[in-house]
């Protein structure tokens, strides 16, 4: 059997590939795996928001189409990139053990921690989560726009007016860029974007092979994803939004960390779950959106 994947063009996303080639190769060695590249409008336009280039789905819309087209039988996304509510025929499988979730800072050479940065320093990010939750950690920082893929992100802060920024961990993981991170942010302080360090694994209903992928799925990580996607669809949110959400499963019980907000103002939530948990997570997201239109 032959299977061609569909990604970006960027190292990231190809790392990101090639970690499900390597899954699936392991479990079909007789495999032929072909691997197309796509260029996104996120990726051919670095300069403008993407709120201007149509959303999250900047980064996928392409993708999705060539898989609706039958060009592709696969696509593998960062999760954070897909919009919460997928083309009808699509749809997105089981997925492999997530990466850590966690935000972490990268500092100009002379500086090592959130602390130890002066009033007025510059952090840049694009994420507006990552810009309320810096901010309420740090008010007296200047918190500036930043675009590109990780390398030029880097670039940028050692050759650039810019003092910090703040990029997924998991990201750089899969890159082996860990030397560059300053500072690891914890869960509580920088809720992550939902399924933050999780792949999408995104097929046609009809894919015949669905059954392959579920071989090389991790348990944990595929739950993990669903709920926390499942508040984003509850949200309905843009990537104008503030959005995030992390979801940890103990032996009884479930925890959430939760925020939602908009450019003026946002609200966190950090709550135990007992019981129906999908029901709760939904009714999360609806309270949070509540307080926030009030």
């Amino acid at each position: 059997m032959k299977l061609i994947l569909g990604t970006r063009s960027s190292k990231l996303a190809l790392a990101q590939t090639n970690e499900v080639v390597e899954a699936l190769k392991k479990e079909d060695p007789a495999l032929e795996i072909e691997i197309k590249v796509f260029s996104t409008k996120g990726d051919l336009n670095r300069h403008d928001p993407i709120s201007k280039l149509g959303g999250t789905g900047a980064f996928t819309s392409v993708i999705e189409q060539a898989l609706m087209n039958h060009e592709i039988d696969l696509a593998v996304h960062s999760l954070k990139d897909l919009p919460a509510l997928l083309p009808d025929s699509l749809q997105l499988c089981s997925t492999l053990i997530a990466q850590d979730p966690r935000d972490c800072m990268l500092f100009k050479e002379g500086y090592h921690s959130l602390e130890q940065l002066p009033a007025g320093a510059t952090v840049a990010t694009c994420s507006l989560r990552r810009k309320h939750l810096i901010l309420k950690l740090r008010p007296d920082l200047n918190v500036v726009g930043i675009r590109g893929n990780i390398d030029s992100r880097i670039k940028k802060l050692q050759t650039e007016d810019i003092d910090a920024t703040i990029l997924a961990v998991a990201g750089l993981n899969r890159l082996h860029l860990e030397k560059y991170i300053g500072q690891y942010l914890s869960i509580e302080e920088m809720i992550p974007s939902p399924a933050q360090g999780i792949l999408g694994i995104e097929v046609r209903k009809d894919a015949p092979f669905i059954s392959l992928i579920e071989k090389i799925a991790h348990k944990e990580s595929t739950e993990r994803m669903q709920l926390e996607r499942l508040f984003l669809t509850a949200l309905n949110g843009s990537c104008e939004d503030a959005i995030g959400c992390y979801i940890e499963k103990n032996t009884q019980h479930y925890k959430i960390y939760a925020m939602y907000g908009n450019e003026k103002n946002y609200t966190c939530i950090h709550e135990v779950i007992t019981g129906d948990v999908k029901t709760r997570i939904q009714e999360i997201a609806k309270e949070l959106k509540s307080k926030i239109n009030e």
